[in-house]
């Protein structure tokens, strides 16, 4: 079992709570706070900044699939329904 830590950046208000593991080599768990938003626009972009996966999550727990992806550093944007923005760094390793 991988302990959950949250980013240090989370604050009370963010709907993402945690993203594990990180660094991952196949796929990241999201833990989401649904009292807070129901939804989120996730996005995964390399760092060029080229989208290389979207995904809408609506439950407090969702999977990503990053197997599929070389191993480097991706940056993660999660545009809530309020229109705030949260961004996490992810690496994915072979």
């Amino acid at each position: 079992q991988v302990p959950m830590l949250a980013h240090p950046d989370v604050k009370k208000e963010d709907a993402i709570k945690s993203i594990y593991p990180n660094p991952t080599s196949d796929k990241i768990n999201i833990v989401m706070d649904g009292s807070i938003h129901k939804s989120a626009q996730v996005s995964i972009k390399d760092i060029s900044g080229k989208t290389i996966l979207q995904q809408t999550i609506s439950s407090d727990n969702a999977t990503i699939d990053m197997s599929h992806l070389t191993a480097g550093l991706y940056i993660m944007e999660a545009a809530l329904p309020n229109g705030k923005m949260q961004v996490f760094k992810l690496v994915k390793q072979n």
